[in-house]
């Protein structure tokens, strides 16, 4: 829901196979508010969390060469397709994990090891999808998550 939420490409939500100069979103880059108030992150009781109303992503290093360009959603009213939900539903996640600020939002964790997701994981599991749903007439080959 992030990436559909915030538009991001490829290398903005995983890490990219290319040399490109776009670097995944990390949990500093992300605000929560809850009305007027900013909410931290790390250090703010899991249910103040769940009162936030709005998020935003700050992109420090984009392909387009844009630094600082910041990009906020409310909440949609929808427990599961919201971007500020989204956010904190990772937000919590990373934060059980003792992720630090610097961790990208597409890391995952395998016991206490810590794996960021690629951006041919997500070719994988596009293609995936697109071979499951032959009735659509989709075509795997099709299916990638180019920046």
């Amino acid at each position: 829901w992030i990436a559909f939420f915030f538009l991001l490409r490829a290398g903005e939500y995983v890490i990219s196979n290319t040399s490109n100069a776009t670097r995944p979103i990390c949990l500093s880059g992300i605000t929560l508010m809850a009305g007027a108030d900013t909410l931290d992150l790390f250090t703010c009781p899991i249910q103040q969390l769940h009162t936030a109303t709005h998020a935003t992503i700050t992109f420090n290093q984009q392909k387009n060469g844009n630094r600082g360009y910041v990009i906020g959603h409310g909440t949609s009213g929808d427990p599961h397709a919201c971007p500020t939900r989204a956010l904190v539903r990772r937000i919590l996640y990373l934060r059980q994990h003792n992720a630090p600020p610097t961790t990208p939002l597409c890391t995952v964790y395998h016991d206490t090891v810590p794996s960021p997701l690629r951006s041919t994981d997500i070719n994988t599991l596009l293609r995936t999808s697109c071979a499951l749903l032959t009735s659509l007439h989709y075509h795997a080959d099709d299916a990638t998550a180019h920046s």
